[in-house]
């Protein structure tokens, strides 16, 4: 096993520290039960990952503490950010932060600024790996025709029936009863 320490980049007021980097990570973190209602209207068999082709200028909700919050200021998903969609709502890929065209409640009165939301900390992580070893071919059995033991063909039966010659059961004599 290979262990090594490799940072991560985490958000802050991530719903979920982290985020996801690929669709079986998002499904996965998505129905974990202390974030599972902020994700209780999406289609998971439709989810799929996709990067923005254009700007996008919306809501985002934002976890502080144990609750979830909206901004109450729009702010701007930038062109090239992976999200997750299942062709009604979005999430965030790098926190699972969702978002939203038209402004959402709950909202805070001293909310986060946009860059502070937008600037990631580096934080340490272990990550354990496992080297891919050689793996040998494993030698087959032989087909099981070549274990089965041969049997000898017998001739075509014959035309004439074969009687079995069976010796007669001689019986002997009983001594005479004088002797």
């Amino acid at each position: 096993m290979v262990v090594e320490q490799v940072t991560r980049k985490i958000y802050p007021y991530s719903v979920v520290p982290g985020g996801a980097e690929n669709l079986d990570d998002a499904k996965r973190a998505m129905n974990d039960p202390a974030v599972k209602a902020n994700y209780a209207g999406f289609d998971f068999a439709k989810l799929r990952q996709v990067k923005l082709a254009k700007n996008l200028s919306g809501f985002v909700s934002y976890r502080w503490e144990e609750k979830i919050y909206w901004t109450s200021e729009m702010l701007t998903l930038r062109v090239g950010e992976t999200v997750f969609t299942d062709g009604v709502r979005l999430v965030r890929g790098r926190c699972l932060n969702s978002y939203s065209p038209v402004a959402m409640l709950p909202v805070l009165p001293n909310e986060p600024s946009e860059q502070l939301l937008d600037t990631p900390v580096e934080t340490p992580v272990i990550s354990y790996s496992f080297p891919k070893l050689p793996v040998e071919a494993l030698e087959l059995p032989p087909p099981p025709e070549s274990l089965t033991p041969s049997v000898p063909i017998f001739p075509p039966a014959l035309p004439f029936p074969i009687i079995p010659i069976i010796p007669p059961i001689h019986r002997h004599p009983e001594p005479p009863s004088g002797q």
